[in-house]
């Protein structure tokens, strides 16, 4: 055998034992994200029957959740505890949002990239609207943009929903505890 037909033989892929009969891979999005007539409901399709995600599927009134922003269908039953307050006021607000994120026809459509960054400053606006005094809401806004700019950049869809929450949290109460409104004390003071 020559050289050159000893480098070609080498170049060749070895033959295949196994072909696979089909390359589509049969798999449900994570969560999927009903449009209602007033407010979208959020699923985790594990937690229902094949037939039954198979059928939200294909009616036109469900969006798959783009496995980017999975983290932050996870977080909204958290957004929920008790213990998180202020976060409980924000968690329609973040359930439109992520349907601007699913609807990609929608004009008001928010990109899987952005939608970390948009949605925290969204929930960070809605709390600081809510516990505390108008004056220091632009201030607040302010440094929360910077500090998730500077903290995450465009690492921030991989922090984790519920980690940016809880930092942007902690950012307005320490910074900010001595305006929050009279009437959301009386409330801290029963939870």
């Amino acid at each position: 055998m020559s050289r050159q037909q000893r480098i070609q033989r080498r170049c060749l892929p070895p033959p295949l034992t196994y072909c696979p009969l089909s390359t589509r891979r049969s798999s449900y999005p994570s969560w999927v994200i009903l449009k209602g007539s007033s407010t979208p409901v959020v699923f985790k399709t594990s937690d229902l029957s094949n037939d039954a995600v198979q059928a939200l599927l294909h009616s036109d009134q469900v969006f798959p959740v783009p496995p980017m922003v999975n983290d932050i269908a996870e977080a909204l039953p958290w957004m929920l505890v008790v213990d998180n307050f202020p976060l409980q006021f924000s968690y329609q607000e973040v359930l439109f949002q992520l349907l601007h994120v699913c609807d990609w026809n929608s004009p008001l459509h928010i990109s899987p990239y952005d939608a970390h960054f948009k949605i925290s400053l969204v929930v960070a606006e809605r709390i600081l609207w809510k516990v505390f005094h108008p004056v220091i809401i632009s201030e607040a806004m302010d440094l929360i943009r910077l500090h998730l700019i500077e903290r995450w950049g465009a690492r921030i869809t991989f922090a984790g929903f519920q980690n940016i929450l809880t930092e942007i949290c902690g950012i307005i109460f320490n910074n900010y505890c001595v305006d929050i409104l009279p009437t959301t004390v009386c409330l801290f003071s029963q939870i």
